[in-house]
């Protein structure tokens, strides 16, 4: 009988590793959860302060005062994670005209050269005109690659080739920058295409999860023309626009959004909102203006700061190159406090958004935080702590990987049961990629149960395949097989495939009930 090829490649072939992470525990639990968020406080000149403790904090939520928790930064020598402080910088091509891009794709690569210089973790993307986020660099590629990567694509641009000689992992990162500084391949955008905002909402909330299981603070720079939706802040409420574009070259808006597009789009938006809060990622919009004509819309500034404000980010509409705003950013987002507050912390909320004010007892500081929550997603958020021991998820790519999970019996009489499970990868799943062999997969396992991650597995695949085996798997496809070991109860049981020869990355997340 068919099936998928599973018999060389677990037993003889593939080298497969398992860590289980240690179960970590966490003050929430099902009669009481809490409310998690990061607060970043800087001084008058935006340095960040970190000697705060919760003594300094006053919260305010509907404008009752709270009972808050406020764990401080760790030191820089114990944030061990390296990824701890991401930036991820997406270029929406999608509402941007070229004229413009152009300039921001070339300032984006000098912001990429800073932070390798800095060894930041950074990741940048195109948002693609028909709506797929596709990596130019990701954050799990060294700074010195990054850097060699950078100065050969310099070199290519100025046609100033040398004859030093780099990883072929540089030289691919290098092609694929050039073809992002000039628009060629598959970073081609060469037209602004008017589109649906619930595409970026739902770009927002990809990038959050995929981000989720790094600890603490990160930031996503979102860059554009134009945000092509207004919002009601104090509601917590997306709206259409009021301005109708006019001319083929005006990008303020794409179109004004009927009754019922607005309805539909409150449950992407709210989504989006949330996976942002619960991810810990605060949105930077950014308006791109490259000369001082470019006119400044007040409903797109109001849209850009109420998602800020929502986030506990910041809106910048600066003319030129603003990226020099964002040098400074990892360091902030690394010296941010986790801020805890009750569940009945919401009692006292009117309506479906939370309205909340963090503030610090410290002349001149300045505190970035969420400013609300929405009531009924907002209580049960992935704790910061619980996943600082996870190994961090790649970024998404733009063309996932497909796979299944098949679950087996729970076995065991203990306290733990082990479920064992069948990841299933098939013919069309391009896996090897086309024209190659090399088979070098990572697994990630997390499962999620009243908001902490109560275990986190990881196990790869890493080997040249033999000719014969190769034509099986182009035939059949081919399983994976490990086990995960839980105490009894509900879990969100996440999985994220990455494929580390080409840079895909597939994510699945199922329900589990251990008996």
């Amino acid at each position: 009988m068919p099936r998928p090829f599973t018999l060389l490649l677990s037993s003889l072939i593939l080298a497969l590793t398992a860590q289980a992470c240690p179960q970590t525990t966490s003050t929430v639990v099902a009669q009481q959860r809490k409310l998690y968020f990061s607060a970043v406080v800087l001084d008058s000149h935006g340095a960040p302060i970190r000697d705060l403790h919760t003594d300094d904090f006053v919260v305010e939520v509907a404008g009752k005062a709270q009972s808050a928790e406020v764990q401080s930064p760790p030191p820089a020598e114990q944030a061990k994670n390296p990824a701890r402080g991401l930036i991820v910088v997406v270029i929406d091509a999608m509402h941007t005209a070229w004229s413009e891009e152009k300039d921001v794709r070339l300032n984006a690569g000098k912001y990429l050269a800073a932070c390798a210089k800095a060894d930041v973790p950074v990741s940048l993307y195109l948002f693609s005109r028909n709506g797929v986020l596709t990596p130019v660099h990701e954050y799990t590629t060294s700074s010195l690659q990054l850097a060699s990567a950078l100065q050969h694509a310099d070199e290519v641009m100025h046609h100033q080739l040398s004859n030093a000689s780099g990883s072929p992992e540089a030289g691919t990162e290098a092609k694929r920058l050039v073809d992002f500084y000039r628009g060629d391949g598959d970073f081609a955008s060469r037209q602004a295409i008017r589109e649906y905002p619930g595409a970026i909402l739902g770009a927002f909330e990809t990038v959050a999860h995929s981000v989720a299981a790094i600890p603490g603070r990160k930031s996503l720079i979102w860059v554009s023309s134009t945000f092509p939706f207004a919002v009601d802040e104090k509601q917590g409420k997306i709206l259409s626009p009021t301005t109708q574009s006019t001319t083929a070259t005006d990008l303020i808006y794409p179109n004004l959004l009927t009754p019922d597009q607005v309805r539909r789009l409150q449950t992407v938006w709210k989504s989006s909102i949330a996976a942002a809060q619960s991810s810990q990622l605060a949105l930077y919009p950014v308006q791109t203006r490259t000369i001082a004509t470019i006119p400044i819309v007040p409903e797109v500034i109001n849209s850009m700061t109420s998602m800020a404000h929502m986030t506990g980010g910041a809106e910048v509409h600066l003319v030129g190159d603003f990226f020099g705003q964002f040098l400074n950013l990892a360091d902030q987002s690394r010296a941010a406090y986790d801020v805890t507050l009750p569940t009945d912390a919401a009692q006292s909320c009117k309506s479906d958004w939370c309205p909340m004010k963090i503030t610090v007892k410290r002349k001149g500081a300045r505190v970035l935080a969420a400013q609300g929550f929405f009531r009924d997603v907002a209580t049960a958020p992935e704790p910061p702590t619980a996943v600082a021991q996870a190994p961090p998820e790649p970024a998404p790519s733009g063309n996932p990987i497909p796979f299944t999970v098949d679950w087996e019996a729970p076995e065991g009489t203990g306290a733990k049961k082990k479920i064992a499970f069948v990841v299933t990868f098939g013919a069309d799943a391009g896996i090897p990629a086309a024209g190659s062999a090399e088979l070098n997969l990572e697994v990630i396992v997390h499962a999620f149960a009243d908001g902490a991650d109560k275990q986190g597995l990881s196990f790869s695949a890493n080997t040249q395949l033999p000719q014969a085996t190769l034509d099986e798997i182009r035939k059949q496809g081919f399983v994976l097989n490990n086990a995960i070991e839980l105490e009894p109860g509900s879990y969100n049981v996440r999985f994220v495939v990455h494929d580390k020869a080409s840079g895909r990355v597939g994510v699945l997340q199922l329900p589990l009930k251990v008996g």
